[in-house]
């Protein structure tokens, strides 16, 4: 009998210690709370329209949505691969990540110009979950260059050329996203806009505040501060320009009422100005700044409320160990790293892609005697 996986075993948690517990804030008609218990229940319900689908690639092509979530837990817990695509890009990319991966299968939002990716003809395309499920036609015969299983596809942006497909397994993921609530401690409700097809919003704001009980707050636009203060929601996972875009807010109107309860800014995805983070911490902003990668599972250092120092990116998760590689630069070198949760490589490319077992990032960086790790250069 096949294991159990870290998911599998997460999910029969949640049934079982935590179903009275809000899960889940969003709008549809009207302002919804779901609990663990009953979104456990949504997914074991949206799994059914996957019986006898199993070992396949499925293609999950859509905008922020409880769905969304049901729909790629679904995928992973009834053993198939889930390959995350953004929805806001060209036709031509989505195309080429579709057949990338050899999906046979796709859930996607009603968009008529795609529609013909998907063949009404065969195995019933069909509404589920407000997306449309079909079969995909011409399924690209792959070539699975590597030996180790995966059963997520998150792509790079491909701004310089065409996406990499960067393959990861979800209890990869799920290592990562515990061993960062070992370092951070939630607070109370997190507000969560950052698109969940990018590795920071499904290990961070996804994977770890299931992980931690903690409830999700679903945004499908912009920070909403309106929500924020209805809500009561404490925390929000942010990128520098949304941490710049709530010191604004706070300077033009002069306080901090603008953003409610708001308290915990956490930060990655690129470099925070000194000001910013000097602004925050004057107005006793909790702010948590990490250092990442999707290649990683997404966080490899993070700070801590109460172990921060300015100018760094925390220390290391202990689901990982780094090293600078100092051949590169006499007062810094690469960035280096070892651990459960890093790719299984890029999909149909048969390069190396760990050297001894460990990834390298290409950015700069050093380590303090305290093990603080600071950032010289990203790729």
């Amino acid at each position: 009998m096949r294991e159990k996986g870290l998911i599998e075993k997460l999910f029969a948690n949640l049934q079982k210690n935590s179903s009275d517990k809000t899960a889940f804030i969003f709008e549809e008609t009207e302002t919804r709370r779901v609990t663990f218990g009953e979104f456990a229940d949504d997914v074991y319900r949206s799994m059914s329209e996957l019986e006898g689908i199993c070992d396949q690639s499925i293609a999950l092509i859509a905008g922020n949505s409880y769905s969304w979530i049901k729909c790629f837990f679904s995928i992973i817990l009834s053993n198939n691969i889930a390959v995350l695509i953004d929805p806001e890009e060209t036709e031509q990319k989505i195309r080429y990540m579709i057949k990338a991966a050899g999906c046979s299968y796709v859930y996607m939002e009603n968009r008529d110009s795609l529609i013909t990716t998907v063949n009404s003809s065969n195995a019933g395309s069909k509404y589920n979950e407000g997306f449309l499920f079909g079969c995909v036609m011409d399924v690209a015969e792959t070539e699975n260059v590597q030996d180790d299983k995966y059963n997520i596809v998150i792509y790079t942006s491909g701004s310089t050329g065409l996406p990499k497909g960067v393959m990861l397994t979800s209890d990869g993921m799920l290592e990562n996203a515990s061993s960062f609530c070992r370092r951070v401690v939630f607070e109370e409700g997190i507000f969560l806009t950052l698109p969940f097809h990018h590795a920071y919003a499904l290990a961070v704001g996804i994977l770890a505040n299931i992980y931690c009980r903690n409830w999700i707050c679903i945004e499908t636009g912009n920070v909403n501060f309106e929500k924020i203060r209805r809500t009561g929601t404490r925390s929000i996972l942010a990128v520098p320009a949304i941490v710049e875009f709530i010191q604004n807010q706070i300077e033009v109107t002069g306080g901090k009422n603008v953003i409610g309860q708001l308290h915990q800014i956490i930060c990655g995805g690129a470099f925070l100005r000194e000001e910013t983070e000097f602004f925050c911490m004057k107005n006793n902003l909790d702010l948590i700044i990490g250092y990442g990668m999707t290649e990683c599972g997404t966080v490899i250092a993070v700070e801590s409320t109460n172990d921060k120092r300015t100018g760094s990116v925390g220390k290391a998760l202990d689901c990982y160990e780094i090293k600078i590689n100092e051949e590169i630069e006499e007062e810094c070198g690469e960035i280096i790293v070892k651990g459960n949760s890093l790719m299984r490589g890029y999909l149909n490319r048969s390069k190396k892609t760990h050297v001894n077992n460990y990834f390298e990032t290409g950015d700069l960086g050093f380590i303090d005697n305290d093990e603080f790790l600071y950032i010289i250069f990203i790729l």
